[in-house]
């Protein structure tokens, strides 16, 4: 029995030692190769990393970018940008750029350590007294400038390195004889363990980051911290003394317990609103060099919501400081609560906040859904956006998720006052402040949502309008042509898909659009919008006069009758169901009645809103052109007191021109005031008349002889007598002229040519 398991444990020994040597050999192959891909990975990892932490990559230029090193700006080359803090080099300027920035490089054999001191410069350390709660902070140091200012920012706490020293920075200057080196010295840790981390950081990516966290929401954070320890317990009996909260009742410690979540959710939602402003919205101008439209369209009003906001924290802030019990810093109680909230929902803050949110909220979905088309296509805009929702001041907060917590929150209101309200007794003022405070927040919300569904109709009617068909067209009823350009002018009400029935009994699927005075039925062909057709009838009908009534026995079914013209003409409309039908019948019956209200009170229509408009613009500006005319008139009376008084220094006065006579006015700032040419001219037509009429009847309307007198002997020509206005002046010539041949006429003939009344033969003709 030995033998044979001698035998039996020979076999297997024996195989193993003749099939050994191969499977050796393969496994040492594949280790080989391990090693070889290994050897690789890390060859090549070592040459992204070569060029001083940064991994380059070439992309073409896109608008004025210059180099980060030589600050020269790129001409038709590429770009080479790094993954990690976005500099923009050149080629050849890649192996002389500093460190990154984002990257803890390690520190080579050669370089200097925080122990070897042979080569730094005489650097001065000082005693810091160790507090566990502080952070430490680190300092910029700018060699380029004649003054070297620190620049503090907070830093996150290293808890694995505990510091004892600080650096005194001093004859910085002095370390580095490199000619990279020489040039700036931006960054300097006051901790010891970063004393070796020297770079340049370009402008346009320069950041002071630690775990995400860059200079400005640094100093966002600690402004969080300050403002949150005030409320930093979770409800108002954690934060008061356990002696003084059991002094109170229960109906007090409820009241104050409501109070002080109203002052948290406040504190949340400025911390949101500041999150959008300071993180989001100067990050996307900054570092990714959005325009200001392309911000507010992300975050539209959100200036005047941190004003709004920040003022109302503030005013209950006072307040909780206000009621402090017994000069304590801990206990307060807040008894009066009602008029500040009726000071913040009501004047000029309530249109404020209704005109604010009404824009915000309205623009909610358009907001979200540019977010998400920006961060589908831009992937710098996608690296931003997680690069700042791993700060911690962020706190994973994305923008859709802030966009939705603002609009969300003047919903919070009612709610909150509501409790308060129940909570408070034995206080009349305070119960009327907090009634009238719950009643005026509700009619802000209600504005609100009418400002938000008025803007989602106005966006669904433009795009009705640009779906629409321009050369689409319909003659109404009436008469009056209906086109794509006159949906403009209307206001939308509803819209939805209906079926119409044409005489044949066949339903026909369109769209609905009901305005403020007309329903159109529009249909699709080639993914556009055009006036749907229906057995030789108007699908554009006018709601003056016209009647809605259900179908008998379809109860999905509507008639719409027109009533205004000779003819009266029915359509016939159905809905998807019986409660779609009667939302329809309802929602036209109410338009209708409001469009006859309207007509009956003296409301203007659309158009003779427009044309009121108009004219309200007509007077403003024409009231502006008074304002400048009058300016203009000031002017030219200054101009003419100068004129005046050089002409006085040139020619004295008249002895009967006092120095108070005021000469005529040469400019008038009324148009009434001035001379007008029409007047004066009919005035001098008729003072040349009457003078006419007295020549002629001095004279007997004839030119009898003359008697010389002494004046005429001495060569005077007496005066000649003029004809009268019926008589022409080519006949008065005339008669001149025979006078002057014929030397002296017969009186009869003078007679009879000054009496002529008929016209020479130029003026017959």
């Amino acid at each position: 029995m030995s033998i044979k398991w001698g035998r039996f444990h020979e076999v297997p020994h024996i195989t193993v030692r003749f099939i050994g040597p191969k499977h050796g050999e393969e496994k040492e192959k594949e280790k080989d190769k391990i090693k070889e891909k290994e050897k690789d990975s890390k060859d090549k990892e070592k040459d992204k990393k070569t060029v001083n932490g940064h991994t380059f990559s070439s992309i073409p230029v896109v608008g004025p970018i210059s180099c980060s090193q030589c600050m020269k700006p790129f001409t038709n080359k590429d770009a080479y940008t790094c993954a990690n803090c976005s500099a923009f080099v050149h080629k050849g300027c890649r192996e002389s750029l500093a460190s990154c920035a984002k990257v803890k490089m390690k520190q080579p054999k050669g370089s200097l350590q925080a122990h070897d001191t042979s080569s730094l410069p005489t650097v001065i350390m000082r005693n810091k007294p160790s507090q566990p709660k502080e952070r430490p902070r680190s300092a910029v140091l700018l060699v380029d400038e004649t003054t070297t200012t620190p620049i503090f920012a907070n830093r996150r706490s290293q808890q694995s390195v505990s510091l004892s020293k600080s650096v005194s920075i001093q004859n910085i200057t002095g370390v580095g004889n490199d000619e990279n080196m020489s040039n700036t010295w931006k960054f300097l840790s006051h901790s010891t363990d970063s004393l070796n981390k020297i770079s340049k950081v370009n402008e346009s990516t320069e950041s002071l980051t630690d775990e995400g966290t860059d200079m400005n929401e640094g100093q966002l954070l600690g402004d969080f911290e300050i403002d949150s320890k005030q409320l930093e317990a979770e409800s108002w009996s954690r934060i008061i003394d356990s002696k003084f909260l059991k002094q109170q009742k229960k109906d007090v410690v409820k009241r104050q317990e409501v109070i002080y979540e109203l002052m948290q959710t406040e504190l949340h939602h400025v911390r949101t609103l500041k999150i959008m402003s300071d993180v989001y919205s100067r990050g996307m101008m900054i570092d990714l060099l959005f325009e200001q439209q392309m911000v507010e369209k992300l975050f539209p009003c959100l200036d005047e919501l941190i004003s709004i906001h920040s003022q109302f924290f503030q005013r209950i802030l006072e307040r909780k400081k206000e009621s402090l019990v017994d000069k304590s810093e801990k206990n307060f109680l807040i008894k009066r609560i009602g008029d500040v909230l009726v000071n913040q929902f009501s004047g000029e803050n309530a249109e404020r906040l209704k005109e604010t949110y009404g824009k915000f909220c309205g623009q909610h979905n358009q907001s979200v859904n540019y977010f998400k088309d920006l961060y589908a296509k831009d992937k710098r805009f996608q690296a931003f956006v997680k690069k700042k929702m791993s700060s911690s001041v962020v706190r994973r907060l994305g923008i859709p998720e802030c966009i939705l917590l603002v609009t969300q929150r003047i919903t919070k209101y009612p709610v909150l006052f509501q409790r308060i309200l129940q909570c408070t007794k034995d206080n009349e003022v305070e119960q009327e402040d907090l009634a009238q405070s719950l009643s005026l927040v509700k009619d802000v919300i209600g504005v609100v949502d009418s400002k938000v569904a008025s803007y989602e109709k106005k966006v669904r009617l433009n795009e009705i309008y640009t779906k629409t068909d321009s050369k689409s067209i319909m003659r109404m009823k009436s008469g009056q042509m209906f086109a794509k350009e006159d949906l403009k002018r209307k206001k939308l009400v509803r819209d939805g898909s209906v079926f119409l029935k044409n005489a044949a009994g066949r339903l026909k699927e369109v769209q609905a659009v009901l305005l403020t005075d007309i329903l159109v039925f529009l249909q699709e062909k080639d993914q556009k919008y055009i006036f749907a057709s229906l057995d030789q009838k108007s699908t554009v009908i006018s709601l003056k006069k016209l009647i809605v009534r259900e179908v008998a026995h379809e109860e999905k079914g509507l008639f719409l009758i027109s009533m205004g013209m000779k003819d009266p003409e029915m359509v016939e409309v159905h809905a998807s169901s019986k409660e779609e039908r009667n939302s329809w019948i309802q929602i036209i019956q109410d338009t209708i009645n409001t469009l006859n209200r309207d007509e009956d009170e003296g409301i203007p229509s659309e158009n003779e809103e427009e044309k009121k408009m108009l004219d309200t613009k007509a007077r403003e500006l024409k009231e502006q052109l008074q304002q400048k005319d009058q300016q203009i008139l000031l002017l030219l009376e200054e101009k003419e007191m100068i004129f005046r008084d050089m002409a006085e220094c040139s020619t004295p006065l008249p002895e009967d021109c006092s120095p108070t006579h005021s000469p005529r006015v040469l400019f008038r700032s009324n148009t009434e005031e001035a001379l007008k040419g029409g007047p004066l001219m009919k005035s001098a037509i008729n003072e040349v008349e009457i003078l006419q009429g007295l020549v002629s009847g001095n004279l007997g309307g004839t030119l009898g002889p003359t008697v010389s007198s002494p004046i005429e002997q001495e060569g005077v020509v007496s005066p000649v007598s003029l004809p009268r206005r019926a008589e022409t002046f080519g006949g008065f010539d005339s008669h001149q002229m025979n006078a002057s041949k014929g030397g002296e006429k017969e009186e009869g003939d003078d007679g009879q040519d000054l009496r002529r009344t008929e016209s020479d033969s130029g003026l017959k003709k």
